[in-house]
């Protein structure tokens, strides 16, 4: 079995010397970082006060109506723990004046315990989990009420970093992982979208080991990971695996092992490994709008 080794030193250097090119030798002056209360944005957060000064990383806690009150109790913690100062701004009133509450999944959001009913139920309607069929060619209305619905919470968050960090000069640090990129567990122009993204090379069981070496709060360590948008369903329920076997899984995978051999290995069924390769496969790597690409091929988006 190939296991990811602990490179969290090496990796360390390798982040803090690509943010100190760019933040303060580049065209950057300094970072903003939303927290969220979890282990990429708390991760991210640390690299960059290990390279600037303090009136130079500029931390920002975005809640809305529906986000979980330990998020925000985690990321002051977190803030509390790197001597940065943290911004708070409500997103609900401007998510209220696009009547983004008025979605007929913002009815039962609040209930963590119905939200995985349902997302089971439509999974079993669907014949394919919700998630997956969220890939498809053509997702069905109730995928796409529930999309619309925690998608527009993440583009709303961006839009705000975005404007205080062109206001200031500064660059947004995302917090997207490779485990999560690999996977399409992200929202398209959401919490993909960054000036740099210094933990996309690492799994994101290496974004732990990084945490872990950096001290991170043992409760910021220790929490499931999860997007904070619809109650109940975090990144293992929806995944259906925790992030130790899934990054075990795509690690093989990118060593070239085939599901056969990956499944007698870790012990995994079959059906689960096509799942995560056809998620793999329905990726589109640049997240790109789609073009006529007879009339000129632009340069990187060959495939």
């Amino acid at each position: 079995m190939i296991s990811i080794p602990d490179n969290s030193s090496r990796f360390q250097r390798l982040i803090e010397n690509f943010l100190a090119e760019n933040l303060k030798n580049g065209r950057y002056r300094g970072a903003v970082i939303g927290l969220s209360g979890g282990i990429d944005s708390a991760v991210v957060a640390a690299l960059a006060r290990n390279v600037l000064p303090p009136e130079k990383t500029r931390l920002f806690f975005l809640p809305e109506r529906d986000t979980s009150p330990r998020s925000r109790e985690d990321a002051q913690l977190l803030a509390d723990h790197l001597g940065l100062n943290l911004l708070i701004m409500d997103l609900t009133p401007a998510l209220s004046a696009l009547d983004i509450y008025k979605n007929p999944a913002a009815r039962v959001v609040k209930k963590g315990g119905i939200n995985r009913l349902l997302y089971r139920l439509s999974s079993w309607l669907e014949g394919e989990d919700a998630f997956s069929r969220g890939f498809g060619a053509r997702p069905s209305p109730v995928i796409n009420t529930a999309t619309s619905f925690y998608r527009s919470k993440h583009r709303m968050r961006m839009t705000c970093l975005f404007y205080q960090a062109e206001y200031l000069g500064f660059a947004v640090l995302g917090g997207l992982n490779r485990s999560e990129f690999l996977t399409g567990f992200f929202v398209p122009y959401g919490d993909d979208a960054a000036h740099l993204a210094p933990l996309l090379p690492l799994y994101k069981t290496e974004v732990f080991q990084l945490a872990r070496r950096m001290d991170m709060p043992g409760t910021i360590l220790e929490k499931p990971p999860t997007p904070d948008l619809l109650p109940g369903l975090d990144d293992e329920f929806i995944l259906g695996m925790d992030y130790r076997l899934l990054d075990q899984i795509l690690w093989e995978l990118e060593a070239g092992s085939t599901t056969g051999e990956i499944s007698r290995r870790l012990g995994v069924e079959e059906n689960k490994l096509s799942r995560l390769e056809a998620l793999i496969q329905k990726i589109d790597a640049h997240n790109l709008p789609l073009y006529p690409r007879k009339i000129r091929q632009l340069p990187g988006y060959e495939n």
